[in-house]
């Protein structure tokens, strides 16, 4: 497994510890899965609707895609400090 290096002064994105629920309509996260013809990993992306274990997300700036992914493919981005 790659590991992405730490940049001082920023925080590593988390996953949310209640799982799905941790996700709600209009958070911004960051797509960590790897999977042939998703998402690009590490995109950014806001979630639009929970469903169950998946949420949709809209990935992309001018022409967001929708995707419906599973949530332990995101994380919660981090935080400055």
């Amino acid at each position: 497994s790659i590991e992405q290096p730490q940049m001082p002064g920023l925080a590593s994105p988390t996953r949310p510890e209640n799982g799905p629920r941790g996700f709600e309509p209009g958070q911004e996260v960051l797509y960590l899965g790897r999977v042939t013809g998703g998402p690009r990993y590490g995109s950014w992306g806001v979630v639009r609707e929970v469903r169950g274990r998946k949420a949709v997300v809209e990935i992309g700036r001018r022409r967001p895609d929708v995707w419906h992914i599973p949530c332990y493919f995101l994380a919660i981005p981090g935080r400055a400090a």
